[in-house]
């Protein structure tokens, strides 16, 4: 049953599209998309908080600009696709890998990447990792830098062995979060 508690919003498998007049208070299902009443519900629109709006599928991203709440779910922000990989690939923005099996996996930066892209990576089986660049590409981490292009490369061996990395300059440039263990950098 939908309601509000005067903190917070609760509702379960109800479709907010319509909220004007019926603030909480009518069935149907969740949809990806229509304007959120959020307020007290105590009194028709006198007494509501602002209007929201949801869009799309993936990630939630909220943000307020008067007199709205934005929860905007069209990918931004969205979360890390997780994989168990025992080969050499082509890493992929917004994933993680668990690397489970296989000799030391070779794992190349991706080609196209933006700015807040992520990656992350695990050694969970495997020999151990290298990941290696594109031509113009980098990897830092503090004072670390690898050698920019094909040559330059990071590694490591030992298991639970892990890196989690963002692009700072599209294509090109990443950064080194976190990271635990011992990184080899070339």
């Amino acid at each position: 049953m939908p309601g509000f508690d005067n903190q917070v919003l609760f509702c379960a498998n109800l479709n907010f599209s319509d909220p004007i007049h019926e603030q909480f208070n009518h069935p149907g299902e969740f949809v990806s998309a229509g304007d959120i009443a959020i307020g007290t519900g105590l009194a028709d629109p006198l007494q509501q908080i602002a209007v929201g709006h949801i869009t799309g599928s993936g990630g939630v991203v909220i943000s307020y600009a008067s007199p709205n709440i934005n929860i905007d779910g069209s990918g931004a922000g969205a979360g890390i696709v997780w994989e168990a990989i025992s080969a050499s690939q082509t890493l992929a923005v917004q994933h993680g890998y668990f690397c489970i099996g296989g000799g030391t996996l070779s794992l190349l930066l991706p080609p196209v990447s933006v700015l807040g892209d992520t990656i992350e990576i695990s050694i969970e089986g495997s020999a151990g990792l290298v990941v290696t660049q594109g031509a113009g590409q980098s990897i830092k981490f503090g004072n670390q830098i690898t050698t920019i292009g094909v040559g330059g490369s990071i590694s490591s061996l030992s298991q639970g062995d892990s890196i989690r990395m963002v692009c700072k300059v599209a294509d090109l440039d990443w950064v080194i979060l976190s990271s635990m263990g011992n990184l080899t950098f070339v």
